[in-house]
């Protein structure tokens, strides 16, 4: 009876050692420091894998992005359609599966929906996702040509209506607040940083940003310097690492921001200037 009760048990550890890996154990979300080196390194991987699963051409991360680090499984790993093209809301049921580096935002945007309604829909109250999620996508989402974001930074269309009027909008709210004082982690009229100032203006027009300068470089999509259009955001990398500094394209290489208390809060600069010429790190398109 003993050696019967000693094969059962055994058989449940075996069972246990065999169960795969969870979805959440699977993704690794990209902090401050990290390479596609060290997370290999971390997750006992390569970095060949890495670019692999997560379908990347650079070794360009951004924190907060959601790296596969295990082999997906085929849920896990389902493949788009070729054009990357969401799905068109005739009034039936619209689900999204969220893949490698999708983001709130980058789905919200794409559906012409707020991120306010893609949470209330599926009654999240943060903007974590995990690759493999299914989004429920309220029936406001009716464009009817619309695609996600490259992750590469290659322009696919967001068609969007009456963008250049949105982008005037946010130009003359940002203008209105020239000459307010710089004020360590302020997001308000009484005093902004250089990243509170950007969450600040954009959310009077009903954009649900993310707080910090490098995390805002990872809203929307990519756009090349010689592509930018007003009220795109730019970005910096002022201390020589990460990404520690945002700002408000406004056309003809000018951009407002919240400088430093010794500029005078939110200013206008060049971007040809050799400070911001020397440190500019790249661009975002939310409109």
């Amino acid at each position: 009876m003993r050696k019967v009760f000693c094969v059962v048990i055994a058989l449940v550890m075996l069972l246990c050692v065999q169960l795969p890996v969870s979805a959440a154990d699977s993704v690794y979300i990209v902090k401050s420091g990290d390479s596609l080196w060290s997370i290999a390194n971390r997750t006992g991987t390569t970095v060949d894998n890495l670019m692999k699963w997560n379908s990347l051409s650079s070794d360009l991360l951004h924190i907060g992005d959601q790296l596969v680090v295990s082999p997906p499984s085929p849920q896990v790993q389902a493949p788009a359609p070729a054009s990357q093209d969401v799905p068109v809301n005739s009034g039936a049921s619209v689900t999204y599966v969220v893949k490698a580096n999708d983001n709130m935002w980058n789905i919200a945007m794409a559906y012409g929906i707020s991120v306010d309604e893609l949470k209330a829909a599926n009654n999240k109250t943060s903007d974590f996702l995990q690759i493999g999620d299914v989004l429920i996508i309220p029936e406001s989402g009716t464009r009817s040509s619309v695609s996600l974001p490259s992750r590469s930074g290659g322009s696919r269309e967001i068609v969007q209506s009456a963008a250049a009027g949105q982008a005037d909008a946010i130009l003359q709210t940002a203008g209105s607040l020239l000459g307010t004082p710089y004020r360590y982690s302020g997001q308000s009229p009484g005093g902004f940083d250089c990243s509170g100032f950007v969450f600040y203006v954009f959310s009077q027009h009903g954009y649900s940003l993310p707080r910090t300068a490098a995390a805002q470089a990872g809203s929307g999509y990519a756009v090349d310097k010689s592509e930018l259009l007003p009220a795109d955001i730019v970005y910096f990398r002022c201390g020589g690492g990460g990404i520690d500094h945002s700002g408000i394209y406004v056309g003809n290489n000018q951009f407002i921001h919240s400088s430093s208390p010794s500029s005078g809060g939110v200013i206008y600069s060049s971007l040809n200037e050799g400070y911001y010429a020397r440190y500019y790190s790249g661009a975002r398109r939310v409109i």
